[in-house]
């Protein structure tokens, strides 16, 4: 390349942006944010995010479910891969066992499986209301206890 004058264009780091219009009767809001919140019982906030595990048999990404008011870990899944399926089944595993009440809060990055139309469905069928924090920033990062 060097011989014929051919030389590379560096550009920065692209990060895709989630815009509200993509997904269409989804308000990504913080719902944390509005003043005055304050976390009083169980079932009342779930912080949901993934994250990736090195395992003797490769890496794995796991689905953690986080009870906002007890902080403990209350639902999971794990996959060899980040497909929305797994994230769902995380959410099936802590509503089976917790059965939360109607209008729970689940707040989440605006990852792409939290923001499918998947997703948004069975939020939609256990009657929670979605949160979001910023694309990549972690569901607990904006925690607000």
């Amino acid at each position: 390349m060097r011989k014929n004058g051919i030389y590379s264009i560096v550009t920065p780091d692209f990060k895709p942006k989630v815009q509200e219009d993509m997904y269409p009767g989804l308000t990504m809001t913080n719902l944390l944010k509005q003043e005055p919140f304050e976390i009083t019982t169980i079932n009342q906030v779930w912080y949901v995010d993934i994250t990736l595990i090195k395992t003797l048999e490769g890496w794995l990404y796991l689905a953690g479910v986080i009870d906002g008011f007890s902080k403990r870990v209350v639902g999971y899944a794990m996959a060899n891969n980040m497909k929305t399926d797994f994230v769902i089944q995380a959410l099936r595993m802590v509503v089976k066992h917790r059965r939360p009440p109607q209008g729970l809060i689940h707040h989440s990055d605006k990852g792409s499986q939290y923001t499918s139309y998947a997703y948004q469905d069975e939020l939609s069928v256990w009657g929670m209301k979605p949160s979001f924090t910023g694309t990549g920033r972690g569901a607990k990062s904006q925690r607000t206890v």
